[in-house]
């Protein structure tokens, strides 16, 4: 097993983890095409702009629809996005057999979602990037595997729809 696991678009035997991946989940009664679909929904209250959302043909699209509303993205946005992307990873992880199958069998390998261009959810343009989206899934494959609980560190009240 590798120490170090990258994962990136569509390809390859961890094609699941992107948000990108056409992996549809189910969060509090609402089924999204992607867990993208559901992460951009979220920055918004309106319910009319996530619907717009929400309907994209494709998580690519979620995403561009997302910024083109950016001056209406609610104000706890940067308190609760992880959390929201925690919720997210967590139903994908539990909702898929195969992606609960590659968490556990990733073994005790770093996650890396391999970014050039986000230095936020991945590891960015110089390979230093700060990962979220990797070690949020670390965290979620600790939890399927019971070595640690279920956190209530990202639990905040973000009203899901």
């Amino acid at each position: 097993m590798p120490e170090v696991i990258y994962f990136s678009k569509l390809r390859g035997p961890y094609r699941c983890l992107p948000n990108f991946a056409p992996t549809p989940i189910e969060i509090a009664g609402v089924v999204w095409a992607t867990s993208e679909h559901f992460y951009q929904a979220q920055k918004f209250t309106d319910v009319s702009v996530q619907d717009q959302i929400a309907t994209a043909a494709t998580a690519y699209d979620a995403a561009h629809r997302a910024r083109a509303m950016a001056d209406h993205v609610r104000a706890d946005w940067h308190e609760i996005k992880l959390a929201v992307m925690l919720t997210a990873l967590r139903a994908k992880a539990n909702q898929h057999a195969d992606v609960k199958k590659t968490l556990i069998d990733s073994g005790d390998a770093a996650l890396v979602e391999q970014s050039p261009k986000d230095n936020f959810w991945g590891n960015g343009p110089d390979g230093n990037g700060q990962n979220y989206l990797g070690r949020l899934w670390m965290q979620v494959r600790e939890e399927l595997r019971g070595e640690v609980p279920v956190s209530d560190v990202w639990k905040h009240d973000i009203h899901l729809r």
